[in-house]
């Protein structure tokens, strides 16, 4: 009965995304997304395939051309996932959270398309930059406290982009930054859910007066500043009737790093990282003028209790948020990064194999897609089976397998007929191990 749960609750969000597609193409996605899942080695087309068993009934080829040539938007899929899965069943009111990230996905082979030489953020440090072949994506994910987990932020994919390198901007495809990829996301999805606020957080690369001065009416931005930042007080008021061109920015207020000497700072306790954490905050509004230009902005300075760390700086347009809620929010864009490794470490983000252009625009996304159905479908199970702590993704994933191959096997005898699938099944799932 619970393995019959589990199973249908993976079932349910597949069905959901079933119109972003014609009928055919349909019953190919569902049996790539079963394969995909219970796939233990390097996702090939081949491999998912023969791991799919009995949900697979088409040629190897068809699945090929369903990245390859198949008529589907991988914008109408994203748009579902939002608006017809995760808001309804995980956020159905209040503001949107979504923190945006750029991750590369590992390639081999100078026939891939798009791929190029990116930093590689894990192997790098402060002072070495490490290079890899790779492709780069822009990805975007929804950052959710649920009730039954209070402290852990679940971050789950909603929409990916492609950053090509100018020469590969062909057939009119216009070169994008990541900063300008970003802004296309944010403002996409703004365009879904016009009725609902978005609060957006990202790492200091994004802190651009691109996307400052150009967010929908209905987003407001949280980044990190730098601490040599010059700050400006917002200008007074102008009166009714002065004659003179008009002040754009008060008077000079300094480097960040040289307010933070003098500020006064007062306590407050924040959930940060699964814990509560006592901090020293100073606030205030003001210019950051070679940024945002006129634009006012928030600004936060966090400093540790017990000294041994430098401050940070952070800011929001968003004039009315507290700086206890700046902290929490910038603490909780970490989910992004939690769910890029689990990606590539359970889900094969970081070893897609398709090298010709669709493909390579298709595979990295389903890898990330598959990641937030596996998590959608957990967290909607009933609270017997999905348990009091929150599990990662490789144990979400592990649940899903068990209630696959318990439904198959039964505990008593293993019907004739049934002998050799499941014997190639065990087959595939030692190969993929050994």
């Amino acid at each position: 009965m619970f393995d019959s749960e589990v199973i249908s609750s993976f079932e349910r969000v597949l069905l959901a995304l079933g119109s972003c597609f014609s009928q055919p193409t349909s019953r190919t996605f569902q049996s790539l997304a079963w394969g995909w899942i219970l796939c233990l080695g390097r996702r090939t087309v081949t491999r998912v395939v023969a791991c799919a068993g009995r949900r697979a009934t088409k040629a190897v080829e068809s699945y090929n051309r369903f990245f390859s040539k198949s008529s589907w938007d991988l914008t109408d899929v994203w748009r579902s996932l939002l608006v017809n899965l995760i808001l309804p069943l995980l956020c159905p009111k209040g503001c949107v959270r979504i923190a945006i990230d750029d991750t590369t996905t590992q390639r081999w082979g100078r026939c891939v398309a798009f791929a190029a030489y990116f930093r590689d953020a894990t192997r790098s440090t402060q002072t070495r930059n490490v290079m890899h072949w790779s492709n780069n994506w822009v990805v975007a994910c929804i950052l959710l406290r649920l009730p039954f987990w209070p402290k852990r932020v679940m971050s789950i994919p909603i929409m990916a982009s492609l950053h090509r390198r100018e020469k590969d901007c062909v057939n009119g495809i216009k070169f994008q930054t990541r900063i300008e990829l970003a802004l296309d996301l944010i403002k996409t999805i703004s365009a879904w859910i016009p009725e609902r606020r978005i609060d957006v957080v990202a790492d200091g690369a994004y802190s651009s007066g691109d996307v400052i001065r150009d967010l929908p009416l209905n987003v407001d931005f949280v980044s990190r500043m730098r601490r040599d930042a010059t700050i400006n007080a917002v200008p007074e008021k102008r009166r009714k009737g002065a004659k003179g061109h008009p002040v754009w920015k008060g008077p000079l207020l300094g480097k960040l790093a040289k307010i933070a000497e003098t500020a006064k700072f007062h306590p407050i306790t924040a959930l940060q990282y699964g814990k509560r954490r006592k901090l020293l905050v100073h606030t205030f509004v003001a210019l950051w003028y070679h940024v945002a230009k006129r634009k006012p902005l928030r600004i936060v300075i966090v400093r540790q209790p017990e000294g041994g760390q430098p401050d940070d700086y952070f800011f929001t347009t968003d004039l009315e948020m507290s700086a206890k809620q700046v902290a929490e929010l910038y603490a909780a864009r970490w989910g992004i990064e939690e769910t890029f490794r689990e990606a590539k470490q359970s889900m094969g983000l970081g070893s897609v194999q398709g090298w010709k252009p669709t493909t390579v625009e298709r595979q990295a996304p389903f890898a990330l897609l598959m990641t937030s159905l596996v998590k959608i479908a957990y967290v909607t199970l009933p609270k017997k089976l999905r348990g009091q702590a929150a599990p990662p993704l490789h144990a979400m994933l592990l649940s899903l397998r068990m209630a696959d191959w318990r439904s198959q096997v039964s505990p008593l005898s293993i019907p004739q007929e049934h002998a050799r699938f499941i014997e190639n099944r065990l087959r595939v799932a030692l190969a993929s191990v050994a």
